[in-house]
């Protein structure tokens, strides 16, 4: 991975962000398909008491949809209580998950999600989540720009642009987090073995 090679490493509270995993995304039609979500991340940090935000694309009204995207895209899947707002059932929500729904790239833009990190105490997001490229970049540069610890989990991001996914992760390596592979995920969350 290209960067000087530097990182910041975690802090002292941990809170795991998993974004788009949901049935439009992972079953219904974004070629080629993505590949699995993370369960086993997930579940680390479920039993480690570590909080876990699902994070969804959802819209109540597709005027509400950012024009580049109303522009490009088909939004109606999307739309509230459509089959492709659905999280895909082996991410969760399990007890004590957080679902997060969001209109804009950033799990964070329009959403509450700050707020709610800030009254957890945490200060290190490990990011996982659909598209590298994407949804997964906004959120991670977001997540920086409030001053956060950003671990993008490498074998739990995917990118159906084979170009696009690789060289998103080069530029947040670089720029605004730590990429890091699922065992030193794990390693990070309280009494975190592999």
């Amino acid at each position: 991975m290209p960067g000087s090679g530097r990182r910041h490493g975690p802090g002292r509270r941990p809170a795991v962000i998993a974004v788009d995993f949901q049935r439009h995304f992972i079953d219904a039609g974004a070629p080629p398909p993505p590949g699995p979500p993370p369960p086993g991340l997930l579940d680390h940090a479920r039993r480690a008491g570590t909080p876990v935000y699902l994070v969804r694309i959802e819209f109540d009204d597709l005027a509400d949809a950012d024009p580049a995207w109303a522009a490009r895209f088909d939004l109606s899947p999307l739309l509230r209580g459509a089959p492709g707002t659905e999280l895909d059932p082996r991410i969760g929500p399990r007890h004590g998950d957080v679902v997060v729904d969001k209109r804009h790239a950033s799990a964070f833009a329009g959403t509450d999600l700050a707020v709610r990190l800030s009254e957890e105490d945490v200060d290190t997001v490990l990011i996982c989540g659909l598209t590298t490229s994407g949804c997964v970049r906004a959120t991670a540069v977001d997540a920086a720009s409030l001053g956060l610890r950003v671990e993008v989990v490498r074998e739990c991001v995917a990118d159906p642009r084979p170009l696009s996914g690789p060289v998103a992760l080069s530029d947040l390596a670089d720029r605004y987090a730590d990429v890091i592979d699922l065992g030193e995920a794990v390693r990070m969350l309280p009494g975190g073995v592999e």
